[in-house]
């Protein structure tokens, strides 16, 4: 493929000397802070947009990443110029990063409402729980848990009915002392009061699992994801587009199939798989960012066909 050209080997020191510092110094530092996250994270910061270009998960993540880069990119450089190629470059990790975090907010705005919705009914949950615990009673509890706790409900119908018939026939007795053995009726009152405890205790149970149920809801919604991306695939995708519109006819031999291939076909095929995997299809690779691929894909299509007309007319 030739000699590299000055910005494609300056792309591959800056990539592989910032991966060696991140895995045998740092130790995962420059990961952490340049990574791109989310924009509703609170680890989302700027300069994340530009750093996560020069970043890779694993050996094997920066060494797809930089074959293309090597083996593909001093051909653009060489047609377009090292400006040009540079723009070209970034412009396409950009657009990379675009796509992969407009799908990561469209589905997290698709859960937050369904979040938002949760945390409705949880406070709802809460707000009843707040009424009954002011008459901690088996007539509260069993009200409760019929409303949200169906399993439970069913399953304690008997424990209501036998403590409701329990907690009446104590208070009758209550009502005329007069009748009933003191010692007797002691025994009853402890009964009561155990009885009593033992309701209001688990409708305490529920108020403290509701609050945290809400606090986790709350945190979720207010907090942003966790998402991150980093690598250098979306511009290396761009580069490989505008390398199959450049240099259609290249024959390509791929290490797992050993047999020439155009470049046109080669891409097509590629992109025929990324765009399979963006849309949701099980491939195997659930860390991969197939919209990054696509993104900077687009780009790449798009400067590349206007450098094309350019130097047509």
């Amino acid at each position: 493929m030739g000699n590299l050209t000055p910005i494609a080997r300056g792309l591959l020191v800056i990539n592989i000397a910032v991966f060696a510092i991140d895995q045998l110094i740092n130790k995962g530092v420059l990961t952490m802070y340049g990574s791109l996250y989310y924009i509703e994270s609170p680890a989302f910061r700027p300069w994340q947009l530009l750093t996560h270009m020069f970043l890779h998960a694993d050996f094997m993540h920066l060494l797809g990443n930089m074959m293309g880069l090597f083996f593909f990119g001093p051909w653009l450089e060489r047609s377009w110029g090292a400006r040009n190629f540079f723009i070209f470059y970034v412009a396409c990790g950009f657009g990379g990063a675009a796509l992969q975090m407009g799908g990561v907010s469209f589905n997290f705005q698709k859960d937050k409402q369904v979040l938002v919705t949760q945390l409705k009914e949880v406070e709802k949950n809460q707000a009843d729980l707040k009424k009954y615990l002011k008459t901690p009673t088996p007539s509260s509890l069993e009200a409760y848990e019929k409303k949200y706790e169906v399993a439970l409900y069913q399953k304690n119908q008997e424990y209501f009915k036998q403590a409701k018939a329990f907690l009446v026939r104590v208070n009758n007795m209550e009502t005329d002392t007069a009748k009933v053995d003191s010692a007797v009726l002691a025994k009853l009152r402890a009964e009561k009061a155990e009885i009593l405890g033992s309701i209001k205790k688990e409708l305490n149970k529920f108020e403290r699992l509701n609050s945290k149920r809400i606090e986790q809801l709350e945190n979720r919604i207010n907090g942003g994801i966790g998402f991150s991306m980093l690598g250098a695939s979306g511009a290396i995708f761009g580069i490989l587009l505008a390398f199959a519109l450049f240099f259609p006819n290249v024959e390509m031999m791929l290490l797992f199939f050993p047999v020439p291939i155009k470049a046109k076909y080669f891409v097509l095929f590629y992109m025929a798989f990324t765009i399979y995997a963006a849309a949701g299809g099980n491939v195997g690779m659930g860390n991969v960012a197939h919209l990054a691929h696509l993104g900077g894909a687009i780009v790449g299509f798009i400067l590349a066909r206007f450098w094309l007309w350019r130097y047509k007319y």
